[in-house]
């Protein structure tokens, strides 16, 4: 599986060399804001996996991510902004049990056993990429690491995109990792 370096201002997987676009993408969770609303962090995945869609690079997405380090649930969220961009409600399943990085990938992979899809992508930021990449190998599962280009994913100032938030798990309910 390859990686093509810019088509235009956008690192772009080439769909063609992976025989057609990927079964998934994996978005791995970071936290909301305190407020609920999606954080830098959160846009910048939501943004670039976006842009993922709009090239063709995958069917579906699989955003990971429990409440972490707030009471928001970062799968929901991450969902949410991939679907106040334009993806398809249908395209984007959440996988809400993860607290760190091993447990996206590795919930994920389960997922995707069970939806019968066979490859996966990891949208997200530099570094963190390879690192799920390396996890999935080492579990014997091929991914391809497909980091955020920041220039696309800044592109649009946050003030800009739409205002996204969900609603916090019940505080007796939530166990601060």
């Amino acid at each position: 599986l390859l990686l093509m370096i810019s088509v235009g201002c956008v690192k772009q997987l080439d769909v063609q060399e992976l025989g057609g676009p990927l079964d998934t993408i994996l978005v791995p969770g970071c936290p909301s804001n305190e407020d609920g609303t999606l954080s830098q962090c959160q846009w910048d995945r939501v943004v670039w996996a976006h842009t993922l869609w709009e090239e063709g690079a995958t069917r579906t997405f699989i955003t990971s991510g429990n409440a972490v380090y707030n009471r928001y649930i970062e799968a929901e969220a991450l969902r949410a902004g991939l679907i106040a961009l334009g993806v398809p409600e249908d395209a984007v399943y959440t996988e809400t049990q993860a607290l760190h990085s091993d447990e996206n990938i590795a919930y994920a992979i389960q997922m995707m056993d069970e939806l019968g899809m066979d490859t996966v992508g990891v949208a997200s930021h530099p570094g963190h990429t390879s690192a799920i990449r390396g996890m999935a190998k080492v579990w014997g599962h091929a991914a391809v690491a497909i980091p955020i280009e920041m220039r696309v994913a800044r592109e649009r100032p946050i003030e800009e995109l739409p205002v996204v938030s969900t609603e916090p798990v019940p505080e007796d309910e939530w166990i601060p990792l």
